[in-house]
C-alpha cells in the first residue's frame, strides 16, 4: 500500500490538510505532529484516554501535547474523509506505477488537477474531451487529461487511463472481487472489516487478512475476493466516529457477515454471487478463506485449518486433504522460529474454528456456501494475530505458505 510508512515528505499530506482545513495555522499544526497521510489517518481512528479538550484520538493528544489548538469533531471528520479518499487513489495508483517516485508524481500532479475522490477520478476518465479542449497529440481525448493540462501536468497515454479506471472501479464497490478466468482457485477475506452478526456481539475487523489473501491469490493466479478498501475506510471511519462520540463503535447493518449468512438469503448475497463467479466450471476447485484469530494460548496453534464444510459431505475426500496438508505444510511453517510459544504451529483436527455452522443453525460459512456452490475442496484458515504480522512482513514466507496449500490440494485430488 503506497501511503504505509510515508516519511515526512509524503506528497499527498499538504494537498490533504489544504482541502480538508481553511486556516494555514491549523495544517501547519496538524503537519508538524504526524508524518504522513496514512499516520494522519492512524492517529484520528486511535481512541486513547480522552483529552483536556476535543475528540478523544492520538491527533488531540499530539495537538495538546505540543501546544496546539485540537480540531472540533467535525473537522476531525473531514481530514479523515479526505485523507481515506486519497488513500483509496493511491492503492488505486500504486497497482500500476511500481515505483515509488512513480507514484508520488502521478498523486502529485492528481491531487494538483483537484481528483480527491476515486468517484471524480473515474468520472474525468470517463468523461470525452470537448471539441474546443486542446491536449498533445496521442494522448487520450479524456477530460482527466483536460484537468491535468491546465495545470501544466503531462497527460496519462491510453494504457495508465485503461487501467487505473480499471482498479479505481475495483476499489469503488463494497466488494472488490478480482477473476482470474479459468483459475480452480479462490482466496477470499470476509473479515477484514467490522461486522454485525444477527443476536450475536459485532464481529471484530481480523487485521492484515485481505492483504495475505490478495498475496496468496497472487501467487496462486487465483480469484480473490474481500471488502473493498474505500468500504473498509468508510467502516472504520464510521465506528471511530461513533467510539469517539459514545465509547462504542458500531459497524454499518447493512453489510451482512458473509462468514454468517442465512441459507434463505443467499440469492441476494453479493459475496455469494462472486463465489459462484470465481467458481471454475470445468473440474475441481479450491476456496481459501482466510481468517484471523487469537494468538495462543487462547488456541494451541498459530494457524488452524478448518475442513468442517467438507466433512458434512463425507469425511474421506476430507481426510486426504487434511493428510496432504500436514505433509506439505511441515516445511514452510515447522522453521519459524519467531512467533510466541505455542503447543503446535498449525493443525488441521481442531474441534473448534472448523469452517462449518451445524445443520441445525440454519447458517452458512464462506466454506459451507463454496461446498454448494461445488467447490470441490473448501478451507477455513485461521491465523493467530502473530502470524498475520509474520506474514505481512515476510511476504516469501506467505508465498510459500500458499504454494504449500496447492501442492496438497492437487496432491489429494489423485484418485478422486
Amino acid at each position: 500500500f503506497f501511503s504505509c510508512g510515508m516519511p515526512q515528505s509524503d506528497p499527498t499530506l499538504q494537498f490533504v490538510l489544504a482541502r480538508a482545513l481553511e486556516l494555514p495555522e491549523q495544517r501547519q499544526a496538524v503537519q508538524s505532529v504526524v508524518s504522513g497521510t496514512y499516520d494522519l489517518r492512524r492517529k484520528i481512528n486511535a481512541v486513547n484516554k480522552a483529552p483536556v479538550q476535543g475528540p478523544a484520538c492520538v491527533l488531540s493528544e499530539r495537538l495538546i501535547a505540543s501546544g496546539f489548538p485540537v480540531l472540533e469533531e467535525e473537522q476531525l471528520q473531514v481530514v479523515e474523509e479526505v485523507s481515506r479518499d486519497v488513500g483509496c487513489i493511491q492503492e488505486a495508483v500504486s497497482a500500476h506505477w511500481l515505483k515509488e517516485a512513480d507514484r508520488a508524481a502521478v498523486m502529485r500532479k492528481l491531487l494538483k488537477a483537484g481528483f480527491f475522490s476515486m468517484e471524480a477520478v473515474c468520472a474525468a476518465l470517463a468523461t470525452p474531451a470537448g471539441s474546443e479542449d486542446k491536449l498533445p497529440p496521442g494522448v487520450p481525448r479524456c477530460r482527466a487529461n483536460v484537468l491535468l493540462a491546465e495545470v501544466e501536468e503531462k497527460c496519462l497515454g491510453q494504457e495508465s487511463c485503461d487501467r487505473l479506471q480499471e482498479q479505481l472501479r475495483l476499489r469503488m464497490s463494497r466488494i472488490q472481487v478480482e477473476i482470474r478466468s479459468g483459475s480452480p482457485i479462490t482466496v477470499t477475506a470476509p473479515h477484514n472489516i467490522f461486522l454485525a452478526r444477527d443476536d450475536h456481539s459485532h464481529h471484530m475487523q481480523e487485521d492484515y487478512t485481505s492483504a495475505i489473501a490478495a498475496q496468496m491469490a497472487t501467487r496462486l493466479d487465483a480469484s480473490y475476493i474481500t471488502w473493498s478498501r474505500l468500504e473498509r475506510h468508510r467502516v472504520e471511519g464510521r465506528w471511530n466516529e461513533l467510539r469517539r462520540a459514545c465509547g462504542q463503535g458500531e459497524p454499518d447493518f447493512d453489510n451482512r457477515d458473509p462468514n454468517f449468512l442465512k441459507e434463505d438469503e443467499l440469492e441476494q448475497s453479493p459475496w455469494y454471487r462472486a463465489l459462484a463467479e470465481a467458481r471454475n466450471p470445468e473440474g475441481p476447485a479450491l476456496l481459501i478463506d482466510v481468517h484471523g484469530s487469537r494468538n495462543p494460548p487462547k488456541y494451541d496453534a498459530h494457524m488452524i485449518i478448518g475442513l468442517g464444510a467438507m466433512d458434512q459431505v463425507g469425511k474421506g475426500a476430507a481426510e486426504v486433504f487434511r493428510d496432504a496438508l500436514e505433509f506439505e505444510l511441515k516445511l514452510p511453517m515447522g522453521g519459524i522460529r519467531t512467533l510466541p510459544a505455542a503447543p503446535q504451529m498449525f493443525s488441521c483436527r481442531e474441534t473448534v474454528l472448523t469452517g462449518a455452522w451445524p445443520s441445525s443453525s440454519g447458517r452458512l460459512t464462506g466454506s459451507q456456501q463454496a461446498i454448494r456452490l461445488g467447490y470441490s475442496h473448501a478451507m477455513q484458515v485461521e491465523l493467530s494475530r502473530a502470524l498475520r504480522e509474520l506474514f505481512e512482513k515476510d511476504k516469501a514466507l506467505c508465498a510459500e505458505v500458499a504454494l504449500a496449500f496447492y501442492r496438497a490440494w492437487k496432491s489429494s485430488l489423485v484418485g478422486l
